[in-house]
């Protein structure tokens, strides 16, 4: 399994992303909606492997279907990662390749899709299909470092 570590300019959010895929076998999605293009997202996911993001705020975002949060900073405007939970309340998610610190791993060019005619419950089910189980944390902003 190989991590990489990222997350947004000003480090109000972080994100690891954490695959056992080879280089070769990672196809980043850049997706065609107009969020997605406004920002130059490209996605990352391994349904294999895992995905943390640190949240020292509460930079979600929403809109179409309203069941994606887009984790983008307030402040400096850098998206991360988009989730997603199940009704289980299990949570999914994708990183921005662009978000983290290290994208020269990933060879493949961003494959250009469009969800536009998708209905929400296919939506759901090629999320649970296919994005990397998530964790999403708060730091202890009173705990003091020893």
């Amino acid at each position: 399994m190989k991590s990489f570590a990222g997350g947004c300019h000003c480090g109000a959010l972080k994100v690891i992303f954490t695959t056992g895929r080879d280089a070769i076998d990672v196809w980043p999605r850049a997706c065609d909606c107009s969020f997605c293009r406004r920002h130059g997202a490209a996605y990352l996911s391994d349904r294999d492997g895992q995905l943390e993001i640190v949240d020292s705020g509460n930079n979600v975002y929403q809109f179409g279907f309203r069941i994606t949060d887009f984790h983008i900073c307030q402040q400096c405007g850098v998206l991360v990662a988009a989730t997603w939970r199940d009704s289980d309340g299990a949570i999914f998610g994708v990183a921005n390749m662009r978000a983290l610190e290290i994208t020269d791993f990933f060879k493949n060019a961003p494959a250009q899709i469009n969800f536009d005619l998708e209905k929400q419950s296919d939506r759901e089910h090629r999320r649970r299909a296919h994005w990397t189980p998530s964790t999403l944390t708060k730091p202890d902003l009173n705990r003091q470092e020893q």
